[in-house]
C-alpha cells in the first residue's frame, strides 16, 4: 500500500513541478512569489483504512501564506498564529462549481491513472482557482471589505485577528493607515492599547 501512495504522489509531483511548484518534505508543494514573500502551498495527505477494508484515502489542502505578514505579526505577539496562512482549506472548497471537501480512495494500481487525474482536476479547479482569485494581498483585503464568506473570521475580528489584518494593511497601505484601522476596528479589550503601542515601535 505504501508503494501505491508513492505512485500517486509521483504523478502529482510531475504535474506540479511543471507548474513551478517545488517539493518540500514528503508531501508539501510550494510555489514562491516575491510579493511580500508569498507562498502558494498544496499538501497531499493519505491514510490507510482499518481492517477489514484495504484502501488508501487521499486528501489535499491548499493555502496562501504571506511570510512578511507573519513576520510583522510575530513582532507584536509570539504564538502559534505566527506560522498560520492567510487562508487554507481542502482544495475542493475553492472550486467555483460544487465546492466541497475533497477526498478519494484507491485500492490497487489499476486505479492509479483515474485517481491521479481526479486529484489533478481538483487541484486545477480548486487550489489554482484560489491562487488566481486572490493573486495579491490587495485582492485579499478587498475581499475582506466586500465580506467574502471565505474571510468571515475577519468580519468581526478578535483582537488577535485584528493584529494580522493590521499587518496586511501595513504592507499595502502603510503604517498610518494600518494603525488607524486597528484603532477604529479592533475590539476594545484591555490589551489593545498595549498592542497598538508595540505596533508604533516595532513596525518600521
Amino acid at each position: 500500500m505504501n508503494d501505491l501512495i508513492l505512485s500517486v504522489k509521483e504523478e502529482i509531483e510531475k504535474f506540479l513541478i511543471e507548474q513551478n511548484f517545488q517539493l518540500k518534505g514528503k508531501n508539501k508543494f510550494v510555489q514562491k512569489e516575491s510579493s511580500y514573500k508569498r507562498e502558494n502551498q498544496i499538501v497531499i495527505d493519505s491514510r490507510r483504512s482499518r481492517a477489514p477494508y484495504e484502501y488508501i484515502e487521499i486528501t489535499s489542502t491548499c493555502a496562501i501564506y504571506y511570510k512578511e505578514v507573519n513576520n510583522l505579526d510575530k513582532k507584536i505577539v509570539n504564538d502559534f498564529l505566527n506560522s498560520y496562512p492567510i487562508i487554507a482549506g481542502s482544495i475542493g472548497y475553492f472550486k467555483e462549481k460544487n465546492p466541497n471537501y475533497f477526498s478519494i480512495k484507491i485500492t490497487n494500481i489499476s486505479e492509479l491513472n483515474y485517481v491521479s487525474h481526479e486529484i489533478i482536476k481538483n487541484i486545477k479547479d480548486g487550489a489554482f482557482n484560489l491562487f488566481k482569485k486572490f493573486s495579491t494581498l490587495e485582492d485579499i483585503i478587498a475581499s475582506v471589505n466586500l465580506r467574502d464568506s471565505l474571510f468571515k473570521d475577519y468580519f468581526k475580528p478578535s483582537l488577535r485577528e485584528s493584529i494580522r489584518m493590521a499587518a496586511m494593511l501595513y504592507l499595502t497601505k502603510g503604517k498610518e493607515e494600518s494603525l488607524k484601522w486597528f484603532t477604529d476596528f479592533a475590539p476594545n479589550e484591555k490589551e489593545k492599547a498595549f498592542f497598538l503601542e508595540k505596533m508604533k515601535i516595532n513596525w518600521k
